[in-house]
């Protein structure tokens, strides 16, 4: 297997802090965007853990490549 497995996350209310905070120790997984209904709240999450693109769910799930635009 070539490099970590790169994700995006959907949903950032509380329990993402869990979800996000539990994958950083694995260097097996790459969050490379969060995305949530609230695309401030995405924002908010992805600046809290330096995930490299927020956006809106219909966004994430209509870019192949989960980081390519940079933070929206």
């Amino acid at each position: 297997m070539e490099g970590p497995i790169r994700v995006g996350v959907i949903g950032c209310g509380t329990i993402s802090t869990a979800h996000f905070s539990g994958l950083k120790p694995y260097d097996i997984v790459d969050v490379v965007a969060c995305a949530d209904l609230v695309e401030d709240r995405a924002r908010e999450k992805a600046e809290e853990f330096g995930i490299p693109k927020a956006c809106t769910v219909d966004a994430l799930i209509a870019d192949p490549d989960g980081s390519r635009a940079g933070r929206a």
